[in-house]
């Protein structure tokens, strides 16, 4: 699972705070796309809001 770049930065006022390890680029056939792994965010001691 991943959160997207773009909606982090909308969403989220510290999103550049976000551990830049964290950090990956997926290719898909829209072309490369941006994102914070869940999994390294929950790790990194971030808790996931579920809606």
């Amino acid at each position: 699972m991943m959160f997207g770049e773009p909606c982090l930065e909308k969403n989220y006022s510290y999103a550049d705070r976000l551990p830049r390890y964290c950090a990956k680029r997926v290719s898909t056939a829209e072309g490369a796309r941006y994102g914070y792994d869940a999994r390294c965010l929950r790790d990194s001691g971030y808790s996931l809001a579920r809606r």
